[in-house]
């Protein structure tokens, strides 16, 4: 069974192994001993450093992830098996159309479980890396987060700074300005009374 995908969407779909295939603890249908979920298709889980590069607003470049999640290439993928699948017409039933895909799949030499395992292996993949970029998230904002307190830190820190400086300037002035004003007294009694100079 697939590690780490407990809560994968694969886990609801099954499919019958081979008698000699080890069969899945979470299949207790007695009456399909060999009956498990589609992700036992995916023998490993897949592994991402950290996700590629995305422009923002820009579609997913899905080949580049299933390529570093070393997905094995195929011929025939779960996406033409998906093509062929919607050019059915929606008059046959579910089974006419099973039965349909099974023929067009043997006459390339393949079976439905070739296209599961295409398609497991992908969705797999498709879970991991987005879990991926969840932790990548996680971690940038914690990191964002921490930042930010330092930064508050440091504002209100700034903010002290100036208050302080002003509280200073304030003083400094007041006290210039009142030294000024008893020096002007002095100026004023040593100083002639002339009239002010006439504006032009």
């Amino acid at each position: 069974m697939l590690s780490g995908l407990k809560h994968s969407r694969l886990l609801r779909f099954f499919v019958e192994l081979p008698g000699d295939a080890p069969t899945s603890s979470e299949s207790s249908l007695a009456e399909h001993p060999n009956l498990v979920p589609v992700g036992q298709l995916v023998s490993t889980a897949p592994v991402f450093e950290q996700t590629l590069q995305h422009a923002e607003g820009q579609p997913l470049d899905f080949a580049a992830i299933y390529a570093a999640a070393k997905v094995e290439q195929r011929t025939f993928t779960g996406e033409k098996a998906l093509e062929m699948i919607r050019k059915f017409p929606d008059s046959l039933t579910l089974d006419t159309k099973r039965a349909t895909a099974t023929v067009a799949l043997d006459a390339m030499g393949l079976t439905g479980r070739d296209v599961l395992q295409d398609a497991a292996e992908k969705i797999a993949a498709l879970e991991v890396y987005a879990a991926t970029g969840a932790n990548e998230l996680k971690t940038l904002e914690q990191e964002a987060d921490q930042r930010i307190i330092e930064l508050e830190k440091q504002i209100q820190e700034w903010k002290e700074i100036k208050r302080a400086k002003r509280g200073r300037q304030e003083q400094l002035a007041a006290g210039c300005n009142a030294q000024a004003d008893e020096l002007e007294a002095v100026v004023d009694f040593f100083t002639p009374d002339v009239p002010p100079p006439a504006t032009v």
